[in-house]
């Protein structure tokens, strides 16, 4: 009799909170796409997309318009599809939040001060990220004077290493994950102002493929560990050591031990000026006591796993882009040599490399490597659309939908860079491809990004010719989900020019 007391008890606390997540998430159930009643706990309509996120939504939005409702998780999530849309509801203040505090994994992942506020720029809200997105871009603003050393060495020894993989004659290579030493060797530099021991830098890139490898998962495990404070305690209990946790604590406790070893110095390195910022802040700023240091850090964190991932998944686009369109890669070629000669690429040769500029925003602009974006968070109603979108609303932007959308660009789904050259060629931007996001959460490393892909793609068609594997043109469109669009298994045959 107990027991079963006990059972409905428990099945009426269970029915209760499904009621009152059901009441929550159908504050949205006015606008179109998907209902409260088909959002499943921990998931939301996630399972809508299915393994082709990037064809799911451009289906969403012919079905359902420009402002649809899909959640995201056990948040009410809406997805905007229209430029002019996206660049009126980013700007705003209403929506320059980010809900990761209220997402348990982050919040055990990361940490949080005393008023449940997260550490740091890309997942952080408020003062906290207003101050510190401030500091870091100043900080990266008076260091493009190195960007040119800095990335044009590492560029360098990344075509050294690929010369002794593939030999004078050129042989197949493995192109998956082969950029991310030279990128974070770049981050590295930038922000502390000295090389790593190759022995640290292989562990550092282990710990962030390992990162990278279990947040890619999409199994209930990692769902639960992600949407629960239970489910991370509950497997270490059980003696699982494969968390999101195990993998996140090497990471920590790498830039903490690095963090330490610094001391202030206003004209230092960025751990040495933002120890400087600490020194002088007082009670109430992100700087302050030991808030200041889980902000170094967590800026740390998100610009090694963030940056170096974006960037390497780029090269590898640009290496399957270059070998599916030869012709591409030799107008390429041809304007490096003609401008660069024997010297290393260089950001001052862009004004004199406009095909190459405009290839690597075809690139950006054609392929699905960012069709997803970090989410924003809604921090008071706002309209979009003739839509009421209210207070707590998770807003994502589909980029792929502008990207590929013949309102925007003609011929969206051909590969054309002369679309952005005009007609005294010039290269000639387009700032329809958000590439690097938009409005007030647009990436704060932006420039640096575009610096690494300009010379190391430079680099690497200077120094080498990318060929068919076994003569078939690979599937450049063809990817694996992720938090980024990673390419699939690709082996080009490389061949040195030199």
């Amino acid at each position: 009799m107990v027991i079963v007391a006990l059972l409905c008890i428990l099945f009426l606390l269970i029915a209760f909170k499904w009621w009152r997540q059901h009441l929550y998430l159908a504050q949205v159930d006015h606008i179109p796409g998907h209902s409260s009643w088909t959002s499943l706990p921990f998931i939301g309509h996630l399972y809508r997309l299915g393994k082709t996120p990037v064809e799911a939504l451009h289906e969403h939005r012919k079905k359902y318009g420009d402002v649809f409702r899909l959640d995201s998780g056990p948040l009410p999530s809406v997805f905007l599809c229209n430029y002019e849309h996206m660049t009126k509801v980013l700007k705003q203040d209403a929506t320059a939040g980010r809900p990761h505090h209220l997402i348990p994994g982050y919040v055990l992942a990361s940490g949080a001060d005393e008023e449940g506020k997260l550490y740091g720029i890309a997942i952080a809200s408020g003062k906290t990220w207003a101050e510190q997105r401030r500091f870091f871009s100043q900080y990266l603003a008076s260091s493009k004077n190195k960007f040119d050393d800095v990335i044009g060495e590492e560029a360098k020894n990344m075509c050294n290493e690929i010369l002794d993989s593939v030999g004078s004659k050129g042989d197949a290579l493995e192109i998956n994950n082969l950029f991310m030493k030279p990128v974070n060797y770049v981050l590295w530099r930038m922000v502390t102002g000295k090389t790593i021991d190759n022995k640290e830098l292989n562990v550092l890139v282990h710990i962030i493929r390992e990162f990278f490898r279990i947040s890619e998962r999409s199994g209930i495990s990692e769902i639960l560990q992600m949407t629960t404070y239970w489910a991370v305690p509950m497997y270490k209990l059980l003696g699982y050591s494969d968390t999101i946790l195990d993998k996140y604590e090497p990471l920590k406790k790498f830039l903490a031990e690095t963090v330490s070893i610094y001391r202030p110095d206003i004209n230092g390195n960025l751990m040495e000026r933002h120890q400087e910022e600490s020194r002088k802040a007082g009670p109430g700023s992100s700087f302050y006591g030991t808030t200041g240091t889980k902000n170094l850090e967590a800026i740390l964190e998100s610009l090694l796993l963030a940056g170096t991932d974006t960037v390497s998944a780029f090269l590898e686009w640009f290496c399957m882009y270059m070998t599916s369109f030869p012709d591409v890669q030799e107008r390429c070629f041809e304007e490096i040599e003609r401008v660069m000669g024997n010297r290393t690429p260089s950001l001052q040769d862009k004004p004199n490399t406009p095909y190459l500029e405009a290839t690597l925003l075809e690139i950006t602009r054609h392929c699905p490597h960012l069709a997803l974006t970090v989410q924003h968070h809604a921090t008071e109603d706002f309209e979009v659309g003739g839509h009421v979108i209210p207070k707590g609303t998770q807003v994502f932007y589909s980029v792929v939908s502008v990207l590929q959308d013949p309102k925007y660009f003609e011929d969206p789904s051909v590969f054309r860079p002369d679309r952005f050259i005009n007609n005294k060629g010039a290269f000639e931007p387009d700032e329809k491809v958000i590439y690097f996001g938009t409005g007030k959460r647009r990436c704060v490393g932006e420039i640096l990004g575009r610096a690494e892909m300009y010379i190391f793609s430079a680099a690497l068609i200077k120094a080498f010719k990318f060929l068919y594997p076994d003569g078939k043109r690979p599937d450049y469109l063809c990817y694996r989900p992720g938090l980024n669009m990673h390419i699939n298994q690709f082996q080009p045959k490389v061949v040195p020019r030199f």
